[in-house]
């Protein structure tokens, strides 16, 4: 489903300097605009994004989860 965007004409279209808080308009985060771009991609693109992410990793360096479970839960990586 594809959402229409207001264009940036619109979206400023109305405003005057007691109708808008400019610290809201300029403090969105580059992330929460890049999750609303995310959202258009179709599964497919998402997997394989995903996948591409992890092209580096070698198996080897893998560690087991069991394993790995047991040294969480031992506190071996709490913060001092």
């Amino acid at each position: 489903m594809s959402k229409m965007r207001p264009s940036k004409k619109e979206l400023l279209e109305g405003m005057t300097p007691s109708t808008v808080h400019a610290n809201e308009i300029a403090n969105v985060a580059s992330g929460e605009l890049g999750l609303e771009q995310n959202d258009s991609l179709t599964e497919e693109e998402k997997m394989r994004l995903v996948c591409s992410r992890f092209l580096d990793i070698k198996e080897d360096d893998l560690m087991d989860g069991d394993y790995f479970f047991t040294e969480l839960d031992s506190g071996k990586y709490d913060e001092a």
